[in-house]
């Protein structure tokens, strides 16, 4: 009879920050307590979680191993899916912050919200000629565009994650490059929000650190002492390739107003990425700003009405495109339909529901080459998004 004490009671409909509706549970006192005791389990090959000289991994009998590494090695990352996905990343020996600005390349391919989804994310790369099966590096001089959000609701977030780290050096080595945009779940991860994270996640964060609340033990999983939270502490919240701004949700009417580059704003929120601006602001309105809602990783205002502000009007986007002397601007962090664009082609959208499939024709993005952009899928299918609305000034 006492175990009833825990059973939920209520079941109701729930709008959260990124727009999706969802179940929440209304629990009684105690319930909470309970789940995060017992719930949380280890699921499957999961990992490499690597700190220092020391590799964690979650073997096939849902076990946590670990063994020493060292800077020259390779690490083998094995995906859970009905494939068996796996693949090498070699250790980068040291970490630059990415530059703000870039020039147009040859080519350039944007996808975005991944969000822990691999089959979704390696089926779009290999169709669209970004690698091969081998994951070797197809796309030359090349530039991919990885908008945010590739963690978080998925349940291969680590090897996601791992697969961008990998192509930025062979990227490199073929003068082209890997774009990893910070999202919001990038930081919520950071500040250690559970919300959204499978909670396979949370138990291996848990016996990793050896802290049971849920808070630390993810935000130690991202740390800087973890090589994964070391890599993303490096990437911007904005960037401008060409004429392109690449923001994971949207860039507020009043940035202009900053005074900033965009490599003051990238080094701003660089700063207090740890810190949860967006529910507790501190004294800096500035970084209140860059990193709470009217911030690159959470406004969705160029996109959308929402609760806390209006749409932003086609005279507002132009400001912000004088400002920072670009032609578009291209967001996810909005789920729409298809790749599509607004403000007369000013703003091209590109966060979809991909398909927890791989090659299904629902898993679509960007590619922008010879001046003209096309909106492409997994099966390697490409339209002309806009003719020329969309060309490359």
């Amino acid at each position: 009879m006492l175990a009833l004490y825990f059973f939920v009671i209520l079941i109701f409909g729930f709008r959260d920050s990124d727009g999706n509706v969802s179940v929440r549970y209304l629990r009684l006192p105690g319930w909470e307590a309970l789940h995060k005791r017992v719930h949380a389990e280890l699921n499957g090959i999961d990992g490499p979680y690597l700190f220092g000289d020391t590799l964690y991994q979650v073997n096939k009998d849902h076990r946590l191993v670990s063994r020493q590494v060292s800077r020259g090695d390779s690490m083998l990352v094995r995906v859970n899916n009905e494939d068996n996905d796996a693949f090498y990343v070699h250790l980068r020996s040291r970490y630059e912050v990415e530059q703000a600005v870039y020039p147009q390349p040859s080519r350039l391919l944007a996808i975005s919200d991944i969000e822990g989804n691999f089959n979704a994310f390696q089926s779009f790369l290999v169709c669209n000629e970004v690698i091969d099966t081998n994951y070797n590096w197809t796309f030359g001089d090349g530039h991919l565009v990885l908008l945010g959000d590739f963690v978080d609701r998925g349940e291969d977030v680590i090897q996601v994650l791992w697969l961008a780290y990998s192509l930025e050096e062979k990227a490199e080595e073929h003068c082209g490059k890997v774009h990893f945009i910070l999202g919001n779940h990038e930081i919520l991860n950071i500040e250690g929000h559970a919300k959204y994270v499978d909670e396979k996640y949370i138990r291996v964060a848990q016996e990793i650190s050896g802290e049971q609340d849920w808070k630390k033990a993810l935000r130690y999983i991202f740390s800087e002492h973890a090589e994964l939270g070391r890599w993303l502490r490096t990437k911007n919240s904005v960037e401008k390739i060409g004429g392109h701004l690449f923001v994971h949700a949207g860039l507020s009417p009043e940035t202009p107003g900053l005074c900033l580059s965009l490599t003051e704003i990238n080094d701003i929120v660089r700063k207090n990425i740890g810190r949860d601006l967006y529910h507790e602001p501190g004294d800096d309105e500035t970084a209140n700003f860059l990193l709470g809602k009217t911030s690159p990783l959470w406004y969705r205002g160029l996109a959308a009405k929402y609760k806390y502000y209006l749409k932003a009007s086609e005279e507002e986007l132009d400001e912000i495109l004088d400002y920072f002397e670009a032609e578009k601007v291209v967001v996810g962090h909005v789920v729409v339909d298809d790749v599509a664009t607004d403000y007369d082609g000013k703003l091209i959208k590109i966060d979809l529901k991909h398909s927890r499939d791989k090659c299904s024709g629902d898993t679509k993005g960007l590619l922008v080459k010879d001046g003209i952009a096309f909106k492409v899928d997994d099966l390697g299918n490409e339209e002309v998004l806009e003719d020329e609305d969309l060309a490359v000034y």
